[in-house]
C-alpha cells in the first residue's frame, strides 16, 4: 500500500532536479578544462617560441652569415654538413623501448616462502 500512496510527481521533479545538477556540474567541468588548457597551449607557445629563439637553426645562422660568391659545391657541401651535425646533435636519441628482464625465482612466486606448508609426516 506504501507504494500507492507514493507522490510520483515529488520523485519526478526530484529525479529531474538531480539529473539537472549532475549534468551542469559536468557541463561547467568540461569548460574549465577547456579554459585550463587554452591557457596552458598559449604558455607553451610562448615558451616554445622562446627556445626556438634561442636554438640556433641552420636558416638563423646563414642568415647571420654572409657567404661570397666564389665558395665552390663542396665548400657548400661542407657548411650545410657541419650545420646539421651540429644543430641535430644536441639531443640525444632513445629507443622508447623499456626491457623487463623476468627472473623467474623470486620471493613472491617461489614455493619454499608458501603459507600452507604441508606435513609429510
Amino acid at each position: 500500500m506504501v507504494f500507492l500512496a507514493t507522490n510520483w510527481t515529488n520523485v519526478a521533479i526530484q529525479t529531474c532536479m538531480g539529473l539537472g545538477v549532475v549534468f551542469s556540474v559536468l557541463i561547467i567541468l568540461v569548460l574549465v578544462l577547456k579554459l585550463f588548457g587554452l591557457a596552458f597551449a598559449e604558455k607553451q607557445q610562448k615558451v616554445d617560441l622562446e627556445q626556438a629563439s634561442s636554438h640556433p637553426t641552420p636558416e638563423n645562422i646563414i642568415k647571420g652569415s654572409q657567404v661570397s660568391s666564389d665558395a665552390s659545391e663542396a665548400d657548400m657541401a661542407a657548411i650545410a654538413t657541419a650545420l646539421h651535425l651540429y644543430c641535430n646533435a644536441a639531443h640525444d636519441t632513445e629507443s622508447y623501448t623499456i626491457t623487463i628482464k623476468h627472473n623467474h625465482a623470486t620471493a613472491w612466486n617461489s614455493k619454499v616462502f608458501g603459507i600452507n606448508k604441508l606435513n609429510k609426516d
